[in-house]
């Protein structure tokens, strides 16, 4: 998974809701400073202090902006909806240890053109990605990686196929798959000594599927000729499992990893993860991030577009995406902050 740890939550009520009364919780000054410095390695006080003022800040924003988002008109609601995203993302940097990067960056990070000719279509809609803005820190936040993609114009047909919750909805509305692949990661103890990395890929009726060069998890691995569909890593040699997954995995983009596959008995059993050879890498945020900021304009400042939206085929996937994708966004949130990969469930 993205994370070593799993934690599953059984609720009978909304989800959103249970994640949102946790989400709550930051306003604890006391519960984020133990996170701060028993999860994210912050240790002086005066940091712990600050940092816990600025999560509280953020995440009751974030809150109220949910509350109006989902108390008003669905057309609406992408605007309170992205600012909630917004919040919530700069409570990522923060405990990313970038806190100091905030002021800064006071813009998106990113740029729509209302004036533009008018697209045909929502997914040929696009935006301009900026030098600076929480959009940059945001990512940097998640992979570790300098952001050199200022300038850069990205359509949204580069963007929805890769938000797994409205899935269906794509297909449905568009006839394509959508642009994940199914993978499930182990460690093997060769007999003659030594460790490896195996990665078996799940079938996938995307036309890039199996293909090494739109993997970007395996970068490192090598094809197996027996087996097409697995890729295996250099072997490392260790004395212990523990010593091994930490060798193996060190440079693994394990923020690429999307969610959990799951059987027909609910037991999981893999990944799913990106069918994409794109400059700008995707953890599982950074699209729900971009389709959020892009509506959040069309609803500002192209309303015509949006009715367009409306009485279009694409409508019920846009639909689709202000709760599930928001409950995936705030589960995500919610797994980076305990650095554990929480898995919610009806019960």
């Amino acid at each position: 998974m993205r994370y070593d740890n799993i934690k599953t939550v059984v609720t009978p009520l909304n989800p959103i809701e249970d994640v949102v009364s946790w989400i709550r919780g930051l306003n604890s000054l006391g519960y984020t400073s133990d996170l701060l410095k028993n999860i994210h390695g912050i240790s002086d006080p005066k940091e712990i202090k600050k940092c816990g003022q600025l999560i509280s800040t953020y995440a009751e924003n974030a809150i109220g902006f949910l509350d109006q988002a989902y108390s008003g008109s669905p057309k609406v609601s992408f605007l309170p909806l992205y600012y909630a995203i917004l919040n919530i993302s700069k409570i990522y940097v923060v405990l990313s240890g970038k806190r100091m990067d905030l002021p800064k960056n006071p813009w998106h990070g990113a740029k729509y053109d209302p004036l533009k000719k008018t697209s045909r279509d929502l997914l040929t809609e696009e935006i301009t990605l900026k030098k600076q803005g929480i959009l940059p820190l945001f990512y940097e936040s998640l992979t570790n990686l300098p952001w050199k993609l200022q300038n850069r114009k990205i359509k949204l047909y580069d963007i929805y196929p890769y938000i797994h919750d409205i899935s269906y909805e794509y297909e449905h509305a568009y006839k394509r798959p959508f642009a994940l692949q199914g993978i499930r990661l182990t460690i093997k103890k060769e007999s003659s000594g030594g460790y490896n990395l195996v990665a078996e890929l799940k079938q996938s009726d995307h036309p890039n599927a199996g293909k090494q060069q739109y993997l970007r998890i395996l970068k490192g691995f090598h094809s197996n000729p027996q087996q097409p569909n697995v890729f295996i890593s250099d072997k490392v040699f260790a004395t212990t499992e523990k010593e091994a997954h930490d060798l193996l995995l060190k440079n693994v983009k394990r923020y690429l990893l999307y969610g959990t596959m799951t059987d027909s008995l609910g037991q999981i059993e893999g990944s799913w993860t990106i069918l994409s050879n794109k400059r700008l890498l995707f953890p599982e945020e950074i699209p729900i991030w971009i389709a959020f900021f892009h509506l959040s304009n069309v609803v500002r400042y192209n309303p015509e577009f949006l009715a367009r939206i409306k009485d279009s085929k694409s409508w019920s996937m846009v639909l689709a995406l202000r709760k599930h994708a928001i409950l995936k966004f705030l589960l995500l949130f919610w797994s980076y902050l305990h650095q554990s990969q929480i898995v919610v469930r009806p019960g």
